[in-house]
């Protein structure tokens, strides 16, 4: 197994470079897209318009990062799932398979992890100081789209597999995602949640929430909470 292992890392880092101009292509397009961001919500202010704004961009910050993660996997994953498919069903002379799902998977989880990372970090980066974010909680924040990232990643490979077809993959992985904004919003604030889909709200990507009452009206805003 830990050959397979090591044999699928070296191949799957192989690949990763082979998409270095998609990459730079998709890091160009994702800081345009943080500085228009971040322009258009430029050094919010702290009364409670500003309050209310802080907690709408955090929240549109999170749903980016996701669907662009979720996108980008749902566009190659059907496409490689052809050649892992035959590479499976072949067999060694000694009757053992090439590799098994279990080290293809987590070489795939090594290799392109920190990519699916990176890319919502710089989006972050950028739009958290010209929105004027906390800059004390700059890392938390970072840190948490990172882990979205990879989750929405992760998503993005499960609709893939399941998919007959690139196409079918592209029409179900939004719907996929609006529905895990949809039920992630336990605060109310874009939809009340019916009590017997509560059950799945626990596998939502995106959260919101509201925090404890508080006599102070700064505090009676909707804030994200992002899992």
């Amino acid at each position: 197994l830990l050959s397979q292992f090591f044999h699928l890392v070296g191949r799957a880092f192989t690949q990763t470079r082979r998409e270095g101009a998609v990459h730079l292509t998709r890091a160009a397009g994702t800081v345009v897209l943080a500085l228009a961001f971040g322009t258009c919500h430029f050094r919010l202010g702290h009364g409670q318009k500003g309050i209310k704004r802080r907690g709408a961009v955090m929240m549109q910050v999170c749903i980016n990062s996701a669907m662009m993660s979720t996108i980008k996997t749902l566009n190659s994953f059907p496409r490689e799932r052809c050649v892992v498919k035959k590479e499976l069903a072949k067999t060694r002379t000694d009757g053992s398979r090439l590799y098994g799902i279990g080290p293809y998977f987590l070489s795939k989880l090594l290799v392109e992890s920190p990519v699916d990372a990176f890319f919502p970090v710089l989006f972050g980066s950028i739009v958290g100081p010209l929105s004027g974010l906390n800059p004390r909680n700059r890392l938390a924040f970072l840190g948490t789209l990172a882990l979205q990232g990879v989750s929405a990643s992760a998503v993005g490979m499960s609709v893939g597999a399941l998919a007959p077809s690139t196409e079918a993959a592209l029409a179900v992985g939004p719907v996929v995602m609006v529905l895990s904004i949809m039920l992630g919003d336990s605060g109310g604030m874009f939809a009340e949640v019916p009590k017997f889909l509560k059950p799945a709200a626990k596998f939502s990507l995106i959260k919101v929430r509201s925090p404890c009452p508080s006599p102070h009206p700064i505090h009676s805003f909707f804030f994200p909470s992002f899992s």
